[in-house]
């Protein structure tokens, strides 16, 4: 009974706080508006919730495999691939709201959203191909889950964008700031 609540505890720490803790920063930390919070704050826990659970399988990942494993080497790659990626469309959409460009206007912003979450799902699918000491024990391919993270994610830039046009300077930067509190983690550092 130990081991379970000891492993319920640990998946509640690593998974469930971090969406839980930025929507309610956001909430917390922001004066009211007269514009209705919920769906800006519902968007930066759909972003909160899939850069947890990517920060989530790195932990997995290095509790699975050793450094100097060959494994642990391409899976720090593919960590660092994801994360390059991720951030990068977090950054995209930084200067998308700057410019308040219509997102579907902008073919670069589609692209850098399909590759952030095309690496995020092939990581994934690496780090639940490995068993314990880095043994090889399936191999999944998911492109529906790529399509549908991805329309998770256009659909919270979009409502982020709502927002973003609304607001004054001040928003507009706190937004951003927000925006980069949701790139990942380094590696060493989940």
């Amino acid at each position: 009974m130990k081991l379970l609540t000891n492993i319920l505890m640990s998946v509640q720490v690593i998974v469930l706080p971090f969406p839980v803790a930025i929507a309610l920063a956001v909430s917390e930390v922001r004066p009211a508006t007269a514009a209705d919070p919920t769906p800006i704050l519902s968007a930066v826990e759909v972003i909160a919730k899939h850069k947890s659970l990517i920060e989530s399988k790195a932990h997995t990942f290095k509790r699975r495999c050793v450094p100097g494993d060959v494994k642990y080497r391409e899976g720090e790659d593919r960590y660092a691939q994801t994360k390059a990626a991720f951030d990068s469309w977090i950054e995209t959409l930084k200067v998308a709201l700057d410019l308040e460009v219509d997102f579907n206007d902008v073919p670069q912003f589609g692209s850098t959203l399909n590759n952030a979450v095309t690496k995020a799902v092939a990581f994934s699918e690496f780090v639940d191909s490995l068993g314990e000491r880095c043994s090889v024990i399936s191999s999944i391919n998911l492109p529906a889950t790529i399509a549908l993270i991805a329309k998770d994610l256009m659909e919270a830039a979009m409502e982020i964008r709502k927002q973003y046009v609304k607001e004054k300077n001040e928003g507009k930067d706190r937004i951003k700031k927000d925006l980069d509190n949701l790139k990942l983690r380094p590696f060493e550092d989940t």
